[in-house]
């Protein structure tokens, strides 16, 4: 199964072709051609795989992970510390800690995304993501 997973994203991230982006959050306006804008508030995305290995489900914040446009060894190279866990010792990935943000594609009508690993052909081109602090109450 892991073999199927990891030839499925060699395939997409070869396929990928940037568009322009443009990330809002914290009074910071990036712009930015992506290979990839990834969000998340958990430190694993499965098979101990992580592009964000320090997030914390409990600290109220999302880590966001931009990387730019990348040449074909970048590529590998990018897989490689996705594997590793070692995506902050990747020179191209900005990693940010956030509450909210917007991504806005400016050149699309529609947006694909992932969306907890099932893919979503959004009706916009802009995605607004935000965390609520302590909003899930788990009874152990």
């Amino acid at each position: 199964m892991l073999f199927a997973y990891i030839k499925a994203a060699v395939v997409a991230a070869f396929e990928y072709k940037a568009k322009p982006a443009i990330v809002y959050f914290d009074d910071r306006v990036i712009p930015i051609k992506p290979f990839m804008v990834f969000v998340s508030n958990s430190n694993e995305m499965g098979y101990s795989m992580s592009l964000t290995p320090g997030a914390l489900l409990t600290d109220g914040k999302l880590d966001l992970v931009l990387i730019p446009e990348l040449s074909f060894f970048e590529k590998i190279a990018l897989g490689y510390h996705i594997l590793t866990r070692s995506v902050s010792r990747f020179k191209k990935a900005q990693h940010h800690l956030v509450q909210s943000l917007q991504i806005e594609m400016p050149t699309n009508i529609f947006t694909d995304a992932q969306i907890d690993g099932e893919h979503y052909k959004l009706r916009t081109n802009t995605c607004r993501i935000s965390a609520e602090p302590a909003a899930l109450s788990v009874l152990v």
